[in-house]
């Protein structure tokens, strides 16, 4: 499939309050529901399926029914206030306690004393506070459990004792999205003696049910970690085959039966692996591929049901011929943001619309400069958050607005608790005020533990 170049759109600045996204509608195809009191979709259903509208951002955002009685809903959102500290965007600008001192709060709160020398996995918010799973380090003639679980505070403290997630061994952990019962879990599993890409769900409880493998049945995935996203429609996931380079996209039902699987590309070159974000009925997707002479970042936009919207999008990281590592995606208020970094250590980031339209980019980031490992998620409260290990072995914790800009920043020497760590293999979540940074102190040795800080704005 031939791909484009970014392209750069306008980019607009929009007062408080007067951000909307119940025009951005996509046109529609005939027998399409639109809002106007009658069956168009011909089940004698009127204006079904029209969902919600947003406007505002932070604290001033709001929903309102997409269509009433045949009538697009006006959507007015609520008034800004001075920003406080308490994680949420109270002037509705797109960042969340900017202006206010960002550092240490608690910390470190150990989650595995000893590691098999380094651990993946991601930190999820949940109701009681945080969720985290992780890959404690595999060894397969010596076949352990070696995927576990554990509940956290708001504060990143454990609750209570942590547990074994599964029985099936991972070689490289594994990675969460949100489900309505649970997470969406996608891995790369050992089955017999081969390593197959898998997924699951992890219950809210704790409990881990196999949906089982992606086709092809013969895939190969030791070499990364897959990753899947849920849509209104559909749960997706994708991985690259180490035994042939290709990047596969395996579409399934709600259920985890799979209904469709495709070859996205032949040139995967696991510099950064596949990555999703979804934002309503519009879903991206960024790996990065071999042309023959550097790595391109490319990126998929994906409808609900899994299908490609255009044809995919391809970059080069500007003047750095060996191209992109570590890019991840996540969406936010009005749209994507994209971080990644060259092999110079370059921050790069490029922005996108609701719709997956490109509005800048790549660009780099000058407060982020130095990267060599990076997590990258979306904010619940507006904005973003991310985390990661730089290559003098300082590591960062930043928060970034809607638009990705940074707007608080960490680095851990400012820390004396944190003298002679490398927090490295960075995980990264935000819930209320908080900020939780998950990480391996590989300055420890071949068995290092599994530490969280909580992050924030601080007095």
């Amino acid at each position: 499939m031939r791909s484009r170049a970014f392209a750069l759109g306008s980019i607009l600045a929009v007062a408080c309050g007067a951000r909307t996204d119940l025009g951005a509608r996509a046109a529609r195809g005939p027998g399409e529901e639109i809002c106007n009191g009658r069956g168009d979709g011909g089940d004698g259903l009127a204006d079904e399926g029209l969902g919600e509208a947003g406007c505002g951002l932070g604290a001033c955002r709001i929903t309102v029914p997409a269509c009433v009685d045949g009538v697009s809903q006006t959507c007015t959102a609520r008034q800004p206030t001075t920003e406080t500290c308490n994680g949420e965007d109270d002037d509705c600008d797109g960042a969340v306690d900017e202006g206010l001192p960002f550092g240490l709060r608690s910390g470190p709160h150990l989650i595995d004393p000893q590691l098999s020398y380094l651990a993946y996995g991601m930190i999820v918010p949940s109701s009681a506070g945080f969720f985290v799973a992780y890959g404690t380090g595999f060894d397969g003639s010596a076949p352990t459990p070696n995927v576990h679980v554990a509940r956290l505070g708001p504060s990143g403290a454990p609750l209570g004792s942590t547990e074994v997630l599964t029985e099936r061994l991972m070689p490289n952990g594994l990675r969460l999205t949100r489900a309505n019962d649970g997470w969406l879990a996608s891995y790369c599993g050992r089955f017999g003696t081969e390593d197959r890409a898998a997924t699951g769900l992890l219950s809210d409880a704790g409990a881990f049910t196999e949906f089982g493998l992606r086709p092809p049945a013969n895939n190969h995935c030791g070499a990364g970690v897959p990753d899947g996203a849920v849509t209104p429609e559909r749960l997706l996931f994708a991985f690259v085959d180490n035994s042939n380079s290709e990047v596969w996209l395996d579409v399934s039902g709600l259920n985890g039966q799979t209904e469709d699987h495709r070859l996205l590309d032949e040139r995967g070159d696991y510099r950064s692996m596949p990555r999703f974000a979804t934002l309503g009925a519009r879903t991206l997707l960024t790996y990065s591929v071999f042309d023959g002479e550097r790595s391109l970042l490319r990126v998929h936009r994906l409808r609900s049901d899994g299908a490609d919207v255009g044809e995919p999008l391809e970059s080069a990281a500007p003047g750095q011929p060996a191209g992109f590592r570590d890019a991840a995606l996540a969406a936010g208020a009005a749209g994507f943001v994209l971080l990644a970094h060259d092999e110079a250590g370059t921050a790069l980031r490029i922005r996108f619309d609701a719709d997956g339209s490109v509005l800048s980019g790549p660009e780099p980031v000058d407060a982020l400069a130095g990267l060599a490992q990076l997590a990258f998620a979306a904010a619940a409260a507006g904005g973003f958050v991310a985390t990661g290990a730089a290559a003098d072995e300082i590591a960062f914790a930043a928060r970034l607005d809607e638009d990705g800009e940074v707007t608080a920043l960490w680095r851990s020497n400012s820390a004396p608790e944190l003298a002679g760590r490398y927090l490295a293999f960075p995980m990264v979540a935000a819930g209320g005020g908080s900020v939780l940074y998950g990480y391996t102190d590989i300055a420890l040795g071949n068995e290092p533990p599994l530490e969280v800080i909580e992050l924030g704005c601080v007095p």
